[in-house]
């Protein structure tokens, strides 16, 4: 219930962001981070990325530069997580 609500919220805030914008989430629960990877609006879409309990960084490292092509195609709205941003920040 708690997620449903979440994403809710989330789709909310989306609709009102400009075309062509890449949102970024940070600080949430780990449930919330799943949540945000399955979404359709996700920038990075892999499942290996969401390890156990945890993001796995050392994979979402070596995926920084697909994270940059994407963002430099970006057609409409994208969302990702802090992490992602940190990597690609000194090529922006």
């Amino acid at each position: 219930m708690k997620q449903e609500m979440f994403l809710k919220k989330a789709n909310e805030i989306l609709s009102t962001v400009p075309e062509n914008t890449f949102v970024v989430f940070s600080g949430f629960s780990w449930e919330q981070v799943q949540a945000l990877s399955g979404h359709p609006l996700f920038l990075l879409k892999n499942d290996l990325l969401l390890q156990k309990d945890c993001l796995d960084l050392e994979l979402l490292e070596e995926k920084w530069l697909d994270i940059l092509q994407q963002l430099n195609q970006l057609a409409g709205v994208k969302i990702g997580f802090y992490e992602q941003l940190l990597l690609i920040k000194d090529s922006l």
